[in-house]
C-alpha cells in the first residue's frame, strides 16, 4: 500500500513537471482534427489500417493533458496503455473512438509494407506485459506509457529490420502523443465524416 501510494505521488510530481514544459506538446504543423462522433462506419473498414497512430486531443483530465494515442493492431482493434496500473488494453475499435467523442487525428507510417507488418505484430505480442510508468528513457523494455508504447514499437521494429527510426521528431527524453504530429515521418490519413471529405 505505502510502495502504491508512493508510485502515485511520484507520478503527480512528474505530471507536474511536464506541466512546466507544456509548450512543447503543441502541435504546429498543419493538421485537420476530426470528431470521433461523425465518423462514419464504412470507414474503419475501408479506410484503417495496421499500424495506424490514432492522436485524441487533450482534455482537463490530469492524464490527458497532453493527449492520448493508441495503435491499430488489427483490422477492428486499437492498442493503447491508458493510465497507471492498468496494463496493455486492446478494445474494438469503435469502442475506443467513440467513449468520449474526442476529436482525433489519424497518422500513418509510409513504409508500413508486408514485412514491417509482419515484425511489427510480432513486437506487439512482446510488449503487452509492460508496467504503465513514466519513463525518460524511450528505449526502456519495462516501464512504458501510451505515446512511448507507439514510440518503442516502431522503434523496436525498425531495429529488428536493420535501420533507425524515430517518429517523435527527435524529442529527446520523453515522447507526447502531439509529438507525432512534429514529425515528417508519419503523414495525415484524412477521414470521412458524415457529411463530407476532410
Amino acid at each position: 500500500m505505502i510502495f502504491k501510494k508512493n508510485r502515485i505521488f511520484t507520478l503527480s510530481f512528474f505530471i507536474s513537471i511536464l506541466i512546466l514544459f507544456s509548450a512543447c506538446t503543441s502541435a504546429s504543423r498543419k493538421t485537420q482534427w476530426s470528431n470521433s462522433k461523425d465518423l462514419i462506419p464504412s470507414w474503419y473498414s475501408t479506410q484503417i489500417q495496421v499500424g495506424d497512430v490514432i492522436i485524441k486531443n487533450k482534455t482537463l483530465n490530469p492524464m490527458e493533458w497532453y493527449g492520448h494515442c493508441g495503435v491499430v493492431v488489427s483490422k477492428n482493434s486499437i492498442a493503447d496503455y491508458p493510465q497507471p496500473f492498468m496494463g496493455y488494453q486492446e478494445s474494438y475499435y469503435y469502442n475506443w473512438l467513440h467513449e468520449d467523442n474526442r476529436e482525433i487525428i489519424v497518422l500513418r507510417y509510409p513504409k508500413f509494407n508486408a514485412e514491417f507488418k509482419e515484425a511489427f505484430l510480432k513486437n506487439v505480442e512482446a510488449t503487452k506485459d509492460q508496467d504503465y510508468w513514466f519513463t525518460l528513457n524511450k528505449k526502456n523494455r519495462d516501464t512504458t506509457y501510451c505515446s512511448k508504447y507507439i514510440w518503442y514499437l516502431y522503434w523496436k521494429t525498425a531495429q529488428d529490420l536493420g535501420y533507425e527510426l524515430n517518429i517523435d521528431n527527435n524529442a529527446l527524453f520523453a515522447v507526447f502523443p502531439y509529438d507525432f504530429l512534429e514529425t515528417d515521418t508519419l503523414e495525415q490519413i484524412y477521414i470521412k465524416n458524415r457529411d463530407t471529405q476532410i
